[in-house]
């Protein structure tokens, strides 16, 4: 393929055709897992919203957008073509890009007289757009891939053969799952703007030698208050030849200063120096949990290069923890694929005044990324010889199944999600971490970082109020048809518990206004998404713990542990707020534990783990994740009511007895 030497900014110039419309008029860009890749397809005019505010990220794509989009990626040549199609109105906005596309062979009609310019595309029909396109610019099409790995290869149209084994050999289109490429499955809008990202530096003009790099661009304001005072956060953008380079910075008054660190490939790029930092003092030392030994390791600071680790240094009783620059790609459904061979480091050197730290990117093929969390501060963080700070440090590693990334949160994926693959990770809601530093009131670098990532998070926040689960998975797709972009009951209440956690630790009132509009959307999803157990005052329901808003799917089953940590948050939030109609649907919810307390209890000794809406109980609890739950639940319940509930009482013991049998730990005393 050829390759063209070019700026991620040139090639938003050379495509942009200013209409009057940026990214941030539309309201439902953020949050979703292709925000970025949309807001470069607006921003370069590749493609326009539906509405004056709306840009439908999950419609269908259709054809006529698509030609456009490819019509103004070459720049809106002239075109006078006749057309014989009756479905093409000569005011059509896209008249022009049909007429274009139509005379180089890029699209034709269903007949000489049938465009069907609003008919949406299958990932074949957009493969052999692109190969059409990709011919018609000269490039390179001889990368083919024998699609042999598909197991629905087979059913891709002659006619798409050939442009679907180049498409997923550049890496356009990807398989939807390990196994299954899906030609027939529909585009969406938010799913075009990806691969139009991914195809625009293939087919970008060459960069000019006298170019120069655009400066920074820097843009600071409060993000939030704590009651240590206000948080600053920046954003600073760089286009430079191979990478575009993004950085987040919250700083406080408090000297503590979390850095996010973004380096993306337009083009191949050479390993590089992605920040520089320094810390005075003659001596120092450097921590990192090995996970392999399951215990801490240190050693005396001293130049050279560490490999790709989470690192804890201090310098004569200054703290910083790095976590070193990890490379992805993006893949469909917010999925994004770690590539363990390209990972960072960091190089050490000495100084009059202390020592040099420098953040090394690895070498990036053009469309991945490396992303690096940082914590700067000008006191000692944590305490070494506290072992409660070193268990909880242990757990919060970023660089196993959690992960931090510039956009978000995410955790190793499971093989029930979809796209799956070796070292893939999916967007996670709860963001679990975050969760649990949101309670460490007694470790500045907890809450310097566990706020600065709730914050990033709370933009996610859709419409209706909560974060969407944007993988797919295999399992609720089958028993209840439910598709990517879903409501998961259990990753929000977790976050926005996180929320209030966080409003009563470190005093950030100000985020309980997202939090108390997730949780009027759980006092309206409870309504709706619910069965029944009892009558009149006795009145209690089970909640349902999975739903998506394109109302397509079935009711789904309702998780005790699901169901209780709902109901905690609802009484937490009533405290929060002072707003007792959220304690109300929480004692509903209570009664709904007791009027179906029986069906809870398994021969074996333990708890089910769910009820389904006929009133059937089954599948394996948790080992103690749900005895957790009841037991914060009991504890709300007993502070509101004066007095524990009985059947609750019951269902912890019952849990308890069968825990202890069988020799399980970890449980909250």
């Amino acid at each position: 393929m050829n390759k063209h030497r070019y700026t991620a900014a040139a090639v938003m110039l050379s495509l942009s055709m200013l209409t009057g419309v940026a990214a941030a008029d539309y309201s439902d860009l953020k949050p979703h897992w292709a925000e970025q890749a949309m807001e470069f397809a607006v921003q370069s005019n590749l493609m326009d919203g539906i509405s004056e505010y709306t840009f439908a990220a999950d419609a269908p794509a259709t054809r006529a957008c698509l030609v456009q989009a490819l019509y103004r990626m070459e720049h809106a040549p002239a075109a006078d073509t006749v057309l014989t199609f009756q479905d093409v109105a000569e005011d059509a906005s896209f008249l022009t890009a049909v007429r274009w596309g139509v005379s180089n062979g890029i699209i034709t009609g269903y007949s000489d007289t049938v465009f069907r310019p609003g008919t949406s595309l299958t990932r074949e029909q957009f493969a052999v757009m692109l190969y059409r396109f990709a011919e018609y610019k000269k490039l390179d099409v001889t990368a083919q891939n024998a699609l042999s790995g598909y197991t629905d290869a087979s059913s891709i149209h002659p006619y798409a053969q050939t442009a679907m084994q180049w498409a997923n050999a550049v890496g356009l289109i990807t398989g939807t799952t390990a196994t299954t490429l899906s030609p027939q499955r529909t585009v969406s809008r938010a799913q075009l703007a990806t691969i139009l990202q991914r195809f625009a530096p293939m087919v970008s003009y060459q960069q000019r030698e006298t170019d120069a790099p655009k400066p920074p661009q820097t843009h600071s304001y409060t993000a939030f208050t704590t009651k240590l005072g206000d948080v600053t956060r920046s954003e600073t953008e760089q286009d430079l030849t191979e990478v575009h380079r993004a950085t987040r910075r919250y700083t406080d008054g408090q000297g503590c200063a979390v850095e996010m660190g973004h380096s993306a490939a337009v083009l191949d790029a050479p390993a590089h120096t992605a920040a520089q930092f320094e810390m005075k003092g003659m001596s120092g030392t450097v921590r990192w949990y090995d996970t392999a030994a399951s215990s801490w390791k240190q050693q005396p600071l001293a130049a050279g290069t560490l490999p790709s680790g989470m690192y804890f240094l201090r310098v004569d009783g200054v703290d910083s923890i790095l976590v070193t620059p990890m490379t992805y790609a993006a893949r469909d459904n917010g999925m994004i694929e770690y590539f363990p061979g390209k990972n960072g480091s960091l190089k050490i050197e000495r100084t009059a005044s202390g020592f040099r730290f420098s953040v090394q990117v690895a070498a990036l093929t053009q469309g991945t990324y490396s992303d690096y969390l940082l914590l700067t501060s000008q006191q000692t963080l944590i305490d070494w010889s506290d072992q409660s700070m070193l268990s909880r440090w242990a757990n919060y590693s970023l660089i196993g199944t959690n992960r931090w990334c510039y956009n978000g949160y995410y955790y190793t994926a499971p093989s029930t999600y979809y796209p799956f693959d070796e070292n893939y990770f999916y967007s996670l809601p709860a963001a679990h971490i975050a969760g649990k530093m949101a309670n460490d009131t007694d470790q500045p670098a907890s809450r310097a970082i566990g706020l600065a990532m709730i914050d990033l998070m709370r933009e996610q926040q859709n419409e209706y109020g909560f974060i969407p689960s944007q993988a797919g998975s295999t399992w609720l797709k089958t028993d209840y048809g439910i598709e990517p972009g879903y409501y998961d009951t259990r990753f929000n209440t977790d976050f926005w518990l996180a929320n209030i956690n966080a409003a009563e630790n470190f005093g950030v009132t100000g985020w309980l206004d997202k939090t108390r509009k997730y949780a009027d959307f759980l006092v309206s999803f409870a309504g709706q998404h619910h069965f029944t157990f009892g009558a009149g005052d006795d009145e209690g329901w089970l909640v349902q713990d999975y739903w998506h808003p394109n109302g397509e799917s079935s009711p789904t089953h309702a998780s005790l542990n699901h169901h209780a940590a709902e109901a905690e948050f609802l009484y937490r939030m009533a405290d929060a707020v002072n707003e007792d109609s959220y304690a109300v649907l929480a004692d509903r919810m209570v009664r709904g534990i007791e009027q179906s307390e029986l069906l809870w209890y398994k021969p074996d000794g333990d708890l089910n783990y769910s009820c389904k809406p006929d009133g059937t109980c089954s599948g394996q609890d948790y080992p103690y994740l749900t005895y957790n739950d009841l037991l914060e639940l009991q504890r709300l319940y007993a502070a509101r009511h004066g007095q524990e509930n009985p059947a609750i009482a019951r269902l912890l013991q019952v849990k308890l007895t069968w825990m202890n049998k069988n020799g399980v730990t970890g449980y909250n005393k």
